[in-house]
């Protein structure tokens, strides 16, 4: 009888300790600090339906390519209408961060408006990034492929303006590549979210309840505030500590 219950149990564990083990593959992209929060976000997600998840580092266009063409399971995190490009990618519909993109400059302060008021400048622009790219079409624009190679880029005076997120800063810091200033305000404010490719639609309405409740819980905000707060220090000992306007 014991024998009996034993192979019975372990019968009805066995779909559950499958699913436990089974490991699903997210598009990172590396030296990105936006990526690298909303991983923390969506690999607690993941875990918390007895997901393994991994990370796999790929460019930003190849990230999402590899999505989009089922060679991982899913992208991190983009901006919403990435499914109208690529209809593979479904979007979990739960706002996981918002990006802030700035202006930011090696010591001139500039009075932005709108996209348009960059004309004058020479930009440096982040190479797959959808809405840099969409925004600052037909502007000089010089291309990266990372936050570091952007600053990099901005230092040695290849562009007069990089256009980059708050979390920069982090990247910054990290380089000692300052002191550098930040516009005042944003150019734009942009919620991000986490895309599956469509073989994992089962697994949609499961994540996106499991978001809403970590959303509810106050853990999105938790992981975003840590991080921001880390952003705020580095930005401190990095950017112009007054407000007079340096030349570049």
């Amino acid at each position: 009888m014991m024998l009996t219950r034993c192979v019975l149990l372990a019968w009805l564990l066995l779909p559950l300790l499958t699913h436990a083990a089974q490991r699903i593959r997210l598009s990172l992209q590396p030296d990105d600090p936006i990526s690298t929060t909303a991983f923390s976000i969506v690999s607690e997600a993941y875990r918390r339906l007895g997901y393994n998840p991994q990370a796999v580092l790929l460019p930003a266009e190849r990230a999402l390519s590899s999505a989009a063409q089922g060679q991982t399971d899913a992208d991190t995190v983009r901006a919403a209408g990435i499914e109208k490009r690529y209809p593979q990618l479904l979007p979990v519909p739960v706002v996981l961060l918002q990006v802030e993109s700035y202006a930011f400059t090696t010591g001139r302060e500039l009075a932005l408006r709108s996209w348009e008021d960059l004309r004058p400048y020479r930009l440096c622009v982040r190479f797959g990034i959808k809405l840099l790219l969409e925004k600052t079409e037909g502007l000089d624009r010089v291309f990266s492929d990372s936050v570091p190679h952007t600053v990099q880029l901005l230092r040695a005076g290849r562009c007069d303006v990089a256009i980059l997120s708050q979390m920069a800063w982090l990247d910054i810091d990290a380089m000692q590549a300052g002191p550098l200033r930040q516009s005042s305000v944003p150019l734009a404010v942009t919620p991000l979210y986490h895309y599956l490719h469509q073989r994992h639609r089962a697994l949609l309405p499961k994540l996106s309840q499991v978001l809403r409740d970590m959303q509810r819980e106050g853990r999105i905000a938790a992981i975003v505030a840590a991080q921001q707060s880390r952003v705020d220090a580095a930005r401190a000992r990095q950017s112009f500590a007054d407000n007079s306007s340096p030349l570049p």
